[in-house]
């Protein structure tokens, strides 16, 4: 059995591909901390590589039938106060700009928009949003 991805300190994503119409798949590969100390570069010491190896996990994501989804740079990305969102590199919105941005965008949510969440895996490189009303099928 695989851990649970919140328990990885870092995660990487490797695909993001829709297998089948409306069928969103999410590949993911947890990374760790290299031992070895990569030399100093322009005067910052003690780093160290993030690898992905033979112990790090891997997981799929797949969430049919999504709303929306979108894919940001994790690098312009910024920590907002007003959201509210439970779990670690995998988590799940109560309150979002995500949310708000698809319930303001999309025709024909007057339904869904209860049942609706905002999933989103934070990986190295890469925030990954998505919008849906069924939770994901992860193996």
């Amino acid at each position: 059995m695989s851990k649970d991805i919140n328990s990885a300190k870092y995660l990487y994503l490797d695909k993001i591909v829709e297998e089948n119409d409306l069928e969103l798949h999410i590949y993911i590969h947890e990374a760790v901390s290299d031992s070895e100390v990569i030399e100093s570069v322009e005067g910052i010491s003690g780093c160290s590589a993030i690898v992905t190896d033979e112990s790090c996990e891997r997981y799929r994501y797949v969430f049919e039938n999504y709303v929306c989804y979108s894919v940001r740079n994790e690098s312009f990305t910024a920590k907002d106060d007003e959201e509210e969102f439970e779990g670690g590199l995998f988590r799940i919105f109560s309150k979002s700009k995500f949310l708000d941005y698809v319930q303001s965008s999309c025709i024909g949510l007057d339904v869904l928009a209860p049942k609706m969440k905002h999933y989103e895996i934070a990986c190295l490189n890469h925030i990954i949003d998505i919008a849906t009303e069924y939770e994901p099928i992860v193996t």
